[in-house]
């Protein structure tokens, strides 16, 4: 298979130049969605613009601490709930 080619049958993610990996379904704040096989919460985090100070990560009911977020991989079927707090008065 060439580097332009894809693998027929299923949705891939691209990872590298010539490395594609199916990806793993997760929900998301209720909203299903495919995304890198291997993620964690950190990274999920950072591709959803966010910032870890002013959120809390729940991940299939069980609240994460901040300092977890990095070691907390994402698979298959994981639902995720992130509530961002804002200031104001």
């Amino acid at each position: 298979m060439s580097a332009r080619e894809l693998p027929k049958g299923l949705v891939v993610v691209k990872v590298g130049a010539r490395h594609y990996v199916p990806p793993v379904r997760l929900t998301v704040n209720g909203e299903p969605g495919e995304f890198p096989e291997g993620l964690s919460v950190a990274h999920l985090v950072a591709e959803l613009g966010l910032q870890e100070r002013r959120i809390v990560v729940e991940v299939n009911r069980v609240i994460l601490r901040r300092d977890q977020y990095g070691a907390h991989r994402l698979v298959a079927g994981d639902e995720v709930e992130i509530v961002h707090f804002v200031g104001g008065g």
